[in-house]
């Protein structure tokens, strides 16, 4: 019996079953990875064997290439599959399906994939010991009422959801290294135990015998999953006296058992019931406890991913209330209360398991830079970045992104064998645009550009149907803090596009003037009009801090013909929208959203507060 993944799981336990029923007759059954199978087991001559394929998408193509090999030597294959009409319906001499035709889930194999399979494989071993008569109909009668009724028991499992969640909760987070650990048909629980786990939480997971682990990785003190349930008496008291072992050793033990729990209790805080069942029901309960289980763990640990998220939608809030002059002093406080909240649950060990300390250090660092408890000169040396809040909280975002990459869970998905890769990216980059493409084509980044800059270009940017060119100065020198000198120069260092056919003035180092002064005094970008040729220029500061040079950008624009009412509202900031409002309601006229349909997005740019209002006055009284 051979598959990959869950399906080589599913086809231990379909082995395990087959074993039983028919090992009494002389019948020699392995279940094994189709991987195995294909390198190590092929024999020239195997027209005595029957393969037995386990696989979900009927693509697998170690599993499909074993079966291709087995039956050129003359091997007979059944196929157990979900998918119809898929390519191993085709390879093989007979098709068990397991499903009622739908295709579902055709990525990464399902829990209920693998119970389908497990229950397929185990109809199939009672079939073939009715007519190879190696059990008594009595016994099939019985197995098969245990298979019937088990959905059943399945569902009193999932009612106890909320005693998985805490135990995830309490346990989860905290430990960096897991194990799973099953005896007898429980080990082949314990595989696909394993399987999600690791799926789930993003963790590399030992999977052992029950009385092997104390000889391994003990010193690891790690989180271990204990399938117990389904067992009888005497290797129940073997499990016992291990999971004593386990705890002696500083690990951290939850046990899934259907019987003699109290035997468990003085040895692990999280002893989970299990209904009783037979060793066959008892390997699919189990599994289902630790598939809730890993749920709830993947859950637990994205919790304090969100935690951080939560930090960082708060410093994007506050970078947009900077760069609209708004921030408030409770801003600040807020900021100060998430600080607190991460740094308890960082020493309370919430982050051990899943974040590492490289990260956990950096965002605490930059917490305390944030808040003010640390100088922010000492941040510029020790993050190489420029000396200002705006520019801390920057990195704390980059930083809390990649520290919630490390604890968010996809859940319904996997990091890397999905379709889908983790939420967010692992650093800040400009935004996408007309006006930020020149900025990325000249080397620019986000450091050079001020926070309040940025969000006036993504503000303006969809007025802008196209730079038509663009110059770039360098101003020097200037003082300390960026301030204009009598002796402050500007200079062309390049020029794009329509730029290239006109001549500047600075075309050699020449006195900052005009409306080029006026920008680099205030540090703030502004569209404007050419004083000598009429065009319509955007004129953005530019710092490179490390070497203390600045920069001004010069597009020149083409606007857009026009933009819907809430489009054009959104090219203002609120400052002046309100400015206009004022203006017009003081001449006794009562302010109508259909006034900014008057005008041209490039008229709403251009134009001060002043002239909209006269023209606004002047439209109403052509009326």
């Amino acid at each position: 019996v051979i598959g990959q993944g869950t399906a080589g799981v599913a086809a231990m336990a379909i082995g395990a079953f087959l074993h039983r029923h028919l090992s009494p007759l002389g019948f020699e059954v392995l279940g094994m990875s189709a991987s195995e199978m294909s390198g190590f087991y092929l024999r020239p001559q195997m027209s005595d064997t029957l393969v037995i394929a386990v696989t979900q998408s009927g693509t697998t193509t170690d599993t499909n290439h074993a079966v291709e090999l087995a039956k050129k030597r003359g091997a007979k294959s059944l196929a157990i599959v979900n998918r119809r009409n898929s390519d191993i319906t085709y390879k093989v001499d007979g098709i068990f399906y397991t499903s009622d035709g739908r295709d579902v889930e055709m990525s990464v194999a399902s829990t209920k994939a693998f119970y389908s399979q497990v229950a397929a494989g185990a109809v199939l071993s009672f079939a073939l010991a009715k007519d190879l008569k190696s059990l008594e109909e009595e016994s099939i009668r019985e197995g098969l009422y245990e298979l019937w009724k088990l959905p059943e028991k399945m569902e009193l499992l999932l009612e106890k959801k909320e005693v998985f969640q805490r135990a995830a909760s309490a346990t989860a987070p905290f430990r960096k290294h897991w194990a799973v650990v099953g005896s007898g048909w429980n080990y082949i629980a314990a595989r696909e135990i394993r399987i999600k786990l690791s799926e789930l939480c993003y963790k590399s997971i030992a999977c052992d015998y029950v009385e092997d682990k104390k000889h391994i990785d003990l010193s690891s003190e790690p989180l271990i999953v204990v399938c117990a349930a389904g067992h009888e008496k005497r290797v129940l008291l073997d499990i016992v006296k291990d999971t004593a072992i386990f705890k002696a050793h500083k690990s951290l033990p939850i046990v899934f058992a259907d019987s003699a729990l109290d035997l468990f209790q003085e040895y692990s805080d999280w002893v989970i019931p299990i209904p009783s069942a037979s060793s066959m029901g008892a390997l699919v309960l189990n599994t289902l406890a630790g598939h809730l289980f890993g749920y709830y763990a993947a859950l637990s640990i994205h919790e304090e991913g969100v935690f951080l998220l939560k930090i960082r939608m708060a410093l994007v809030e506050l970078l947009d209330k900077f760069s609209k002059n708004i921030l408030e002093e409770k801003d600040l406080e807020r900021l100060e209360k998430l600080k607190q909240q991460f740094f308890e649950r960082l020493f309370s060990g919430r982050l051990d398991g899943s974040l590492p300390p490289r990260l956990a250090a950096k965002v605490g660092r930059l917490l305390e830079y944030s808040t003010g408890k640390l100088p922010l000169q000492s941040y510029a040396e020790e993050f190489h970045r420029p000396p200002l809040l705006h520019s801390v909280w920057e990195s704390l975002i980059e930083a809390l992104t990649e520290a919630s990459q490390e604890l968010i869970r996809s859940i319904d998905a996997i990091k890397h064998q999905a379709k889908t890769v983790t939420v967010g990216t692992s650093r800040l980059e400009l935004p996408k645009g007309v006006l930020f493409a020149p900025l990325k084509e000249l080397g620019f980044s986000l450091e050079n550009l001020d926070v309040k800059n940025m969000a006036y270009l993504k503000r303006v940017q969809p007025a802008i149907q196209k730079v038509l060119g663009y110059t770039l100065y360098e101003v020097g020198p200037l003082g300390e803090k960026g301030e204009v000198l009598e002796n402050t120069r500007i200079w062309v260092v390049k020029k794009q596009g329509l730029s290239q056919n006109l001549t500047s003035r600075a075309e050699t180092p020449s006195p900052l003037k005009g409306g080029k002064r006026f920008v680099l005094l205030t540090k703030e970008a502004r569209v404007d009009i050419g004083r000598r040729d009429g065009r319509p220029i955007l004129l953005l500061p530019l710092v490179d801090a490390k070497r203390r040079r600045w920069f001004i950008l010069l597009y020149h624009l083409a606007f857009v013909e026009n933009l819907s009412r809430r489009e054009k509202v959104a090219l203002l900031s609120s400052k002046k929208r309100e400015e206009i409002q004022t203006l017009v309601t003081e001449s006794d006229i009562g302010w109508e959203e259909s006034y900014w349909d008057f005008f041209t997005p490039k008229e709403l740019l251009l134009l001060s507060p002043k002239e909209i209002e006269e023209r606004i006055l002047k439209r109403l009284s052509q009326r």
